[in-house]
């Protein structure tokens, strides 16, 4: 087939590694898919995406892939790029990838470290030669660890075990190098600012990661006082560092919804409260559970909303308030299972029925026993509007071990057994628990 000259043909990338340039064996499959339209049409333009959606604002070194992809597309006849990049107040070093994406593709062959540098030391002034040893850390770490990361849509596997670098080691590193750089340039407001801004990813993976390092921690047999990373600190800088972002890209209309959003700390403080053991599992070794609770939930949709719950032993929970039009849907027996991502079905699937249900309140369920793979998760509902990923509780060494799953579950309203008649339809998620046998 040939393309008429009439037509463009618009290609988009929905398949590689954004970790790595188009021209890496692993992103083969797009390389060639632009060499071979390059062939057949006149008019040859590119979908692209600069973020990845599920984790946006998680460190990522994808900028070096700039010149190389640029080049590439220009050698291809490539005639025009769209690029989406969205999440302004919050995505990876935006305003740095923004500013070098905007140089290269005026002209892809320009000398990339130059550009870098030009752009640390003049928008980070003095805390430049920092910015770019975090730079460095980053993309070596990066490499070391064979991360591959993808857009995350179109039921793609990007989770946060998608970054393996993000661990304890470059958390520590990256996180002195800000110290330095902020301290490089402390009294000046705008400065200040700015280093804070980029200092958010790093900041922003410490609360999404401490949970998991912290139990890594006790597990080695560490004393929790003397874990090295500071997660209320971390909170702090960030909500500060986005609220500039929020008043310096937003118009006063939108200040409001998004500041409410960035000072609910069961919504941006990622892992939530960090919780004791359950009650329920205090015996079992703390290398055999795992637990998961509100901030590692995925909320389809947002139809379910992370609330303070005074029921829940966490104090939080995922709530789906049902609407009438929907009981239908939602009525006992409720399903939920473990879904593995690879091959596409669930590997452990069961219902809740009324019976099941001792009384008003949480109470703990178990789904069943399942032989785990390091790319499964827990679904809840017909729906699956909320999802959790246990690929944490898989271990390589044991892959024929068994797990038990649990989850901490309240049923409330007229449509459940024990439901007052006063009450929203609701079914709140608060705990997850998943047991090596």
């Amino acid at each position: 087939m040939t393309a008429r000259d009439n037509v463009i043909v618009r290609l988009a990338d929905t398949q590689s590694n954004v970790l790595l340039p188009i021209t890496a064996e692993r992103n083969r499959a797009f390389r060639e898919n632009v060499e071979n339209w390059s062939k057949v049409c006149q008019h040859l333009r590119i979908w692209d995406y600069a973020i990845t959606y599920k984790f946006p604002h998680l460190p990522q070194p994808t900028m070096q892939t700039y010149p190389t992809d640029l080049r590439f597309l220009l050698q291809h006849n490539v005639e025009g790029e769209f690029i989406e990049f969205e999440h302004p107040i919050d995505a990876d070093m935006r305003d740095m990838k923004l500013w070098i994406l905007c140089k290269l593709l005026e002209d892809p062959n320009q000398d990339y470290e130059a550009l870098v540098k030009e752009f640390t030391d003049g928008y980070y002034g003095a805390a430049g030669p920092f910015i770019r040893q975090y730079l460095t850390l980053l993309q070596d770490a990066a490499a070391k660890s064979n991360a591959d990361v993808n857009w995350g849509f179109s039921g793609a596997r990007t989770d946060i075990d998608s970054f393996p670098y993000l661990t304890m080691n470059f958390l520590q590193k990256a996180d002195a190098l800000y110290t330095k750089a902020a301290a490089s340039v402390e009294g000046d407001p705008l400065l200040s600012r700015r280093v804070n801004v980029a200092r958010s990813s790093v900041d922003i993976a410490i609360l999404r990661r401490f949970r998991p390092l912290l139990r890594n921690w006790r597990q080695a047999g560490h004393s929790e006082s003397t874990f090295p990373l500071d997660r209320d600190g971390a909170g702090k800088r960030c909500v500060a560092a986005l609220d500039a972002q929020i008043n310096l890209w937003l118009s006063q209309s939108k200040w409001q919804a998004d500041q409410e959003k960035m000072h609910n700390p069961v919504n941006f403080l990622a892992p939530g409260p960090v919780t004791a053991t359950p009650a329920k599992f205090k015996d079992v070794p703390a290398d055999h559970l795992f637990t998961y609770n509100v901030g590692d939930m995925r909320n389809g949709w947002n139809s379910a909303k992370i609330v303070p719950d005074k029921d829940a032993e966490s104090g939080y929970a995922s709530r789906y308030e049902i609407p009438d039009s929907q009981l239908d849907k939602y009525k006992l027996p409720m399903p939920w299972g473990v879904y593995d991502t690879v091959v596409k079905k669930s590997t452990l699937t069961g219902v809740i029925k009324a019976g099941d249900i001792p009384s008003a309140g949480y109470h703990w369920y178990k789904l069943g026993d399942v032989t785990l793979t390091d790319h499964d998760y827990v679904y809840f509902f017909w729906s699956w509007i909320i999802q959790n990923d246990i690929v944490d509780a898989y271990d390589a060494k044991t892959p024929d071990a068994k797990y038990e799953v649990w989850a901490d579950l309240k049923f409330e309203g007229p449509a459940f057994p024990f439901g007052k008649t006063d009450d929203k339809n609701a079914i709140s998620v608060e705990r997850i628990a998943v047991i090596k046998r």
